[in-house]
Protein backbone atom coordinates (compact mmCIF):
# COMPACT_ATOMS: atom_id res chain seq x y z
CA UNK A 1 0.00 0.00 0.00
CA UNK A 2 2.88 2.36 0.80
CA UNK A 3 4.50 1.61 -2.54
CA UNK A 4 1.28 2.36 -4.44
CA UNK A 5 0.78 5.58 -2.48
CA UNK A 6 4.33 6.65 -3.32
CA UNK A 7 3.67 6.00 -7.02
CA UNK A 8 0.52 8.13 -6.83
CA UNK A 9 2.40 10.95 -5.10
CA UNK A 10 5.19 10.90 -7.69
CA UNK A 11 2.69 10.90 -10.54
CA UNK A 12 0.90 13.89 -9.01
CA UNK A 13 4.19 15.79 -8.71
CA UNK A 14 5.19 15.01 -12.29
CA UNK A 15 1.93 16.52 -13.52
CA UNK A 16 2.51 19.95 -11.97
CA UNK A 17 3.47 23.13 -13.82
CA UNK A 18 5.18 26.42 -13.01
CA UNK A 19 1.94 27.92 -11.64
CA UNK A 20 1.31 25.07 -9.23
CA UNK A 21 2.36 24.59 -5.62
CA UNK A 22 3.02 21.25 -3.92
CA UNK A 23 2.70 21.18 -0.13
CA UNK A 24 4.49 18.24 1.48
CA UNK A 25 3.86 17.22 5.09
CA UNK A 26 6.86 15.19 6.22
CA UNK A 27 7.50 13.48 9.53
CA UNK A 28 9.40 10.64 11.15
CA UNK A 29 8.46 7.30 9.64
CA UNK A 30 8.28 8.83 6.18
CA UNK A 31 11.17 6.70 4.94
CA UNK A 32 9.23 3.53 5.69
CA UNK A 33 5.90 4.81 4.35
CA UNK A 34 7.10 6.56 1.19
CA UNK A 35 8.51 3.43 -0.42
CA UNK A 36 9.21 3.44 -4.15
CA UNK A 37 12.10 1.21 -5.27
CA UNK A 38 14.46 2.51 -7.95
CA UNK A 39 14.28 0.96 -11.41
CA UNK A 40 15.40 -2.67 -11.27
CA UNK A 41 14.72 -3.12 -7.55
CA UNK A 42 11.75 -4.64 -5.74
CA UNK A 43 10.07 -3.82 -2.45
CA UNK A 44 11.52 -7.08 -1.12
CA UNK A 45 15.04 -5.92 -1.99
CA UNK A 46 14.55 -2.74 0.01
CA UNK A 47 12.98 -4.58 2.92
CA UNK A 48 15.89 -7.00 3.04
CA UNK A 49 18.64 -4.40 3.20
CA UNK A 50 16.69 -2.18 5.62
CA UNK A 51 16.19 -5.07 8.02
CA UNK A 52 19.90 -5.91 7.82
CA UNK A 53 20.82 -2.28 8.57
CA UNK A 54 18.44 -2.09 11.53
CA UNK A 55 19.89 -5.29 12.99
CA UNK A 56 23.47 -4.10 12.46
CA UNK A 57 23.20 -1.06 14.72
CA UNK A 58 23.60 1.47 11.89
CA UNK A 59 22.62 5.06 12.68
CA UNK A 60 19.51 6.62 11.17
CA UNK A 61 21.73 8.84 8.99
CA UNK A 62 23.54 5.81 7.61
CA UNK A 63 20.31 3.89 7.03
CA UNK A 64 18.76 6.80 5.16
CA UNK A 65 21.91 7.30 3.07
CA UNK A 66 21.33 3.81 1.69
CA UNK A 67 17.58 4.25 1.40
CA UNK A 68 17.93 7.40 -0.71
CA UNK A 69 20.09 5.60 -3.24
CA UNK A 70 17.64 2.73 -3.63
CA UNK A 71 14.62 4.98 -4.13
CA UNK A 72 12.86 6.68 -7.01
CA UNK A 73 11.33 9.35 -4.75
CA UNK A 74 13.63 10.02 -1.76
CA UNK A 75 16.80 12.11 -1.62
CA UNK A 76 15.30 15.16 -3.35
CA UNK A 77 13.74 13.19 -6.19
CA UNK A 78 10.18 14.25 -5.31
CA UNK A 79 11.16 17.93 -5.61
CA UNK A 80 12.92 17.19 -8.90
CA UNK A 81 9.76 15.53 -10.21
CA UNK A 82 7.65 18.54 -9.21
CA UNK A 83 9.95 21.19 -10.76
CA UNK A 84 9.32 23.91 -11.87
CA UNK A 85 6.35 24.00 -9.45
CA UNK A 86 6.76 25.62 -6.04
CA UNK A 87 7.38 23.05 -3.30
CA UNK A 88 6.73 23.86 0.36
CA UNK A 89 7.73 21.25 2.93
CA UNK A 90 6.46 21.38 6.52
CA UNK A 91 8.44 18.88 8.55
CA UNK A 92 8.35 17.24 11.97
CA UNK A 93 11.80 16.01 12.92
CA UNK A 94 12.52 12.80 14.82
CA UNK A 95 16.24 12.61 14.04
CA UNK A 96 19.24 13.91 16.02
CA UNK A 97 20.30 17.28 14.68
CA UNK A 98 17.10 17.86 12.64
CA UNK A 99 18.94 17.51 9.32
CA UNK A 100 16.31 18.02 6.54
CA UNK A 101 18.20 15.54 4.34
CA UNK A 102 17.75 12.81 6.97
CA UNK A 103 14.12 13.42 8.02
CA UNK A 104 12.09 10.85 6.06
CA UNK A 105 15.17 10.54 3.79
CA UNK A 106 14.69 14.08 2.47
CA UNK A 107 12.31 13.65 -0.50
CA UNK A 108 12.14 17.41 -1.19
CA UNK A 109 15.61 18.64 -0.21
CA UNK A 110 19.11 18.34 -1.72
CA UNK A 111 21.02 15.16 -0.91
CA UNK A 112 24.68 15.67 0.05
CA UNK A 113 25.36 11.90 0.11
CA UNK A 114 26.43 9.73 -2.84
CA UNK A 115 26.28 6.16 -4.10
CA UNK A 116 29.83 5.78 -2.79
CA UNK A 117 28.62 6.79 0.68
CA UNK A 118 25.84 4.20 0.50
CA UNK A 119 28.31 1.47 -0.53
CA UNK A 120 30.59 2.48 2.34
CA UNK A 121 27.75 2.04 4.85
CA UNK A 122 27.04 -1.51 3.68
CA UNK A 123 30.76 -2.33 3.71
CA UNK A 124 31.10 -0.95 7.24
CA UNK A 125 28.48 -3.37 8.55
CA UNK A 126 29.39 -6.31 6.33
CA UNK A 127 26.08 -6.36 4.46
CA UNK A 128 26.32 -8.21 1.13
CA UNK A 129 22.66 -9.01 0.41
CA UNK A 130 20.38 -8.65 -1.48
CA UNK A 131 22.49 -9.00 -4.60
CA UNK A 132 20.24 -6.67 -6.59
CA UNK A 133 20.90 -3.91 -4.07
CA UNK A 134 24.67 -4.42 -4.21
CA UNK A 135 24.58 -4.34 -8.02
CA UNK A 136 22.42 -1.21 -8.09
CA UNK A 137 24.77 0.68 -5.78
CA UNK A 138 27.79 -0.48 -7.79
CA UNK A 139 26.30 0.77 -11.08
CA UNK A 140 25.67 4.19 -9.46
CA UNK A 141 23.36 5.43 -12.19
CA UNK A 142 20.99 8.37 -11.71
CA UNK A 143 22.60 10.10 -8.70
CA UNK A 144 20.34 12.06 -6.33
CA UNK A 145 20.11 15.85 -6.93
CA UNK A 146 22.72 17.78 -4.94
CA UNK A 147 22.84 21.20 -3.21
CA UNK A 148 22.82 23.94 -5.83
CA UNK A 149 20.77 21.93 -8.32
CA UNK A 150 18.26 24.24 -10.10
CA UNK A 151 15.40 21.82 -9.32
CA UNK A 152 15.42 23.30 -5.80
CA UNK A 153 15.10 26.91 -6.98
CA UNK A 154 11.42 27.11 -5.97
CA UNK A 155 11.50 24.95 -2.83
CA UNK A 156 11.08 25.97 0.80
CA UNK A 157 11.63 23.82 3.89
CA UNK A 158 10.21 24.70 7.31
CA UNK A 159 10.69 22.71 10.51
CA UNK A 160 7.46 22.95 12.51
CA UNK A 161 8.30 20.53 15.34
CA UNK A 162 11.46 18.91 16.69
CA UNK A 163 12.73 16.79 19.60
CA UNK A 164 14.21 19.88 21.29
CA UNK A 165 10.88 21.69 21.18
CA UNK A 166 9.15 18.59 22.55
CA UNK A 167 11.65 18.38 25.42
CA UNK A 168 11.15 22.07 26.20
CA UNK A 169 7.38 21.59 26.32
CA UNK A 170 7.76 18.56 28.56
CA UNK A 171 10.05 20.55 30.87
CA UNK A 172 7.48 23.33 31.12
CA UNK A 173 4.77 20.80 31.93
CA UNK A 174 6.96 19.29 34.66
CA UNK A 175 7.67 22.68 36.21
CA UNK A 176 3.95 23.44 36.27
CA UNK A 177 3.54 20.31 38.41
CA UNK A 178 6.42 21.27 40.73
CA UNK A 179 8.71 18.59 39.28
CA UNK A 180 12.30 19.45 38.40
CA UNK A 181 13.03 18.63 34.74
CA UNK A 182 16.53 17.42 33.86
CA UNK A 183 16.98 17.79 30.11
CA UNK A 184 19.82 15.50 29.05
CA UNK A 185 19.93 16.10 25.28
CA UNK A 186 17.86 15.92 22.13
CA UNK A 187 20.71 14.16 20.27
CA UNK A 188 21.32 10.98 22.22
CA UNK A 189 22.56 8.19 19.97
CA UNK A 190 24.26 4.84 20.51
CA UNK A 191 23.32 1.34 21.63
CA UNK A 192 19.96 1.32 23.43
CA UNK A 193 21.34 -0.81 26.27
CA UNK A 194 24.14 1.69 26.96
CA UNK A 195 21.82 4.69 26.88
CA UNK A 196 19.43 2.84 29.22
CA UNK A 197 22.27 2.16 31.66
CA UNK A 198 23.15 5.86 31.59
CA UNK A 199 19.55 6.85 32.39
CA UNK A 200 19.38 4.30 35.19
CA UNK A 201 22.68 5.48 36.68
CA UNK A 202 21.46 9.08 36.77
CA UNK A 203 18.17 7.98 38.37
CA UNK A 204 19.98 6.01 41.09
CA UNK A 205 22.29 8.94 41.80
CA UNK A 206 19.33 11.30 41.86
CA UNK A 207 17.52 9.06 44.34
CA UNK A 208 20.62 9.04 46.57
CA UNK A 209 20.64 12.85 46.67
CA UNK A 210 24.03 13.04 44.97
CA UNK A 211 23.12 14.36 41.52
CA UNK A 212 24.34 17.85 40.66
CA UNK A 213 23.42 20.29 37.93
CA UNK A 214 26.10 22.93 38.07
CA UNK A 215 26.62 23.72 41.74
CA UNK A 216 23.15 22.58 42.81
CA UNK A 217 22.02 19.16 44.00
CA UNK A 218 18.77 18.07 42.36
CA UNK A 219 16.40 16.09 44.57
CA UNK A 220 13.16 14.23 43.75
CA UNK A 221 10.58 14.79 42.47
CA UNK A 222 12.39 15.12 39.18
CA UNK A 223 12.05 13.83 35.64
CA UNK A 224 14.77 12.84 33.17
CA UNK A 225 14.04 14.02 29.63
CA UNK A 226 16.00 13.03 26.55
CA UNK A 227 15.52 12.52 22.85
CA UNK A 228 17.45 11.02 19.98
CA UNK A 229 17.73 7.82 17.98
CA UNK A 230 19.16 4.76 19.69
CA UNK A 231 20.15 1.61 17.84
CA UNK A 232 20.35 -2.12 18.58
CA UNK A 233 23.02 -4.44 17.24
CA UNK A 234 21.12 -7.74 17.08
CA UNK A 235 23.16 -10.86 17.74
CA UNK A 236 22.40 -14.51 17.09
CA UNK A 237 18.65 -15.16 16.96
CA UNK A 238 17.73 -11.92 18.69
CA UNK A 239 14.86 -9.93 17.25
CA UNK A 240 15.78 -6.37 18.23
CA UNK A 241 13.64 -3.44 19.31
CA UNK A 242 15.30 -0.40 20.90
CA UNK A 243 12.68 0.11 23.61
CA UNK A 244 12.64 -3.54 24.62
CA UNK A 245 16.43 -3.63 24.59
CA UNK A 246 16.59 -0.59 26.85
CA UNK A 247 14.30 -2.19 29.43
CA UNK A 248 15.88 -5.63 29.28
CA UNK A 249 19.55 -4.65 29.43
CA UNK A 250 19.56 -2.70 32.68
CA UNK A 251 17.01 -4.46 34.92
CA UNK A 252 19.17 -4.62 38.02
CA UNK A 253 19.69 -0.87 38.19
CA UNK A 254 16.01 -0.13 37.66
CA UNK A 255 15.01 -2.72 40.26
CA UNK A 256 17.08 -0.82 42.80
CA UNK A 257 15.23 2.43 42.27
CA UNK A 258 11.69 1.80 40.97
CA UNK A 259 10.33 0.09 44.11
CA UNK A 260 11.45 3.12 46.13
CA UNK A 261 9.57 5.66 44.02
CA UNK A 262 5.81 5.92 44.78
CA UNK A 263 3.71 5.61 41.65
CA UNK A 264 6.58 4.47 39.43
CA UNK A 265 5.84 2.14 36.53
CA UNK A 266 7.83 -1.03 37.14
CA UNK A 267 8.74 -3.28 34.23
CA UNK A 268 8.22 -6.99 34.69
CA UNK A 269 11.51 -8.39 33.45
CA UNK A 270 10.80 -11.46 31.39
CA UNK A 271 12.53 -13.36 28.65
CA UNK A 272 13.63 -11.10 25.75
CA UNK A 273 11.49 -13.22 23.45
CA UNK A 274 8.34 -11.87 25.13
CA UNK A 275 9.26 -8.25 24.55
CA UNK A 276 8.93 -7.60 20.82
CA UNK A 277 9.33 -9.45 17.56
CA UNK A 278 10.02 -6.29 15.59
CA UNK A 279 13.30 -4.85 14.36
CA UNK A 280 11.78 -1.37 14.53
CA UNK A 281 11.75 0.60 17.81
CA UNK A 282 8.33 0.24 19.44
CA UNK A 283 6.77 0.84 22.82
CA UNK A 284 6.69 -1.97 25.34
CA UNK A 285 3.47 -4.03 25.48
CA UNK A 286 1.17 -2.78 28.24
CA UNK A 287 0.99 -6.25 29.80
CA UNK A 288 4.64 -5.99 30.80
CA UNK A 289 3.97 -3.11 33.16
CA UNK A 290 2.25 -2.76 36.51
CA UNK A 291 1.49 0.43 38.38
CA UNK A 292 1.30 1.03 42.09
CA UNK A 293 -1.40 3.11 43.72
CA UNK A 294 -0.95 6.83 43.07
CA UNK A 295 0.71 8.56 46.01
CA UNK A 296 -0.31 11.76 47.72
CA UNK A 297 1.06 14.91 46.03
CA UNK A 298 4.67 15.47 47.14
CA UNK A 299 5.58 18.41 49.31
CA UNK A 300 7.61 20.68 47.10
CA UNK A 301 8.69 24.28 46.96
CA UNK A 302 6.38 26.74 45.20
CA UNK A 303 7.04 27.29 41.47
CA UNK A 304 8.91 30.54 42.10
CA UNK A 305 11.60 28.62 43.98
CA UNK A 306 11.89 25.64 41.67
CA UNK A 307 14.89 25.38 39.40
CA UNK A 308 14.67 25.88 35.67
CA UNK A 309 15.31 22.92 33.35
CA UNK A 310 18.84 21.68 33.91
CA UNK A 311 21.29 20.81 31.17
CA UNK A 312 23.56 17.91 32.08
CA UNK A 313 27.23 18.21 31.02
CA UNK A 314 28.23 15.62 28.43
CA UNK A 315 30.68 14.21 30.96
CA UNK A 316 27.71 12.38 32.48
CA UNK A 317 27.20 10.42 29.28
CA UNK A 318 29.08 7.22 28.38
CA UNK A 319 31.12 7.19 25.19
CA UNK A 320 28.53 4.94 23.55
CA UNK A 321 25.88 7.64 23.98
CA UNK A 322 27.24 9.77 21.16
CA UNK A 323 26.11 13.39 21.06
CA UNK A 324 26.25 14.71 17.51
Amino acid sequence: AGEQAARDILALAQGLGAEDQLVCLVSGGGSALLTLPALGLTLGDKQGVTQALLRSGATIGEINTVRKHLSAIKGGRLAAAAAPARVVTLAISDVPGDDPAVIASGPTVPDPTTFADARAVLAKYGITEPKAVIAHLAEARDETPKPGDPVFANTRFELIASPQRALAAAAEAALARHITPIVLSDRVEGEARDVAAMHAAIAVQLRAGQFRVGHEIVTPPAVLLSGGETTVTVQGKGRGGATANSCWRSPQRWRKILPKIPGAAAASMRSPATLTASTEPRTMPARLFTRTRSPAPPRVAPPSKRRSPGMIPTAFLPRSAILS
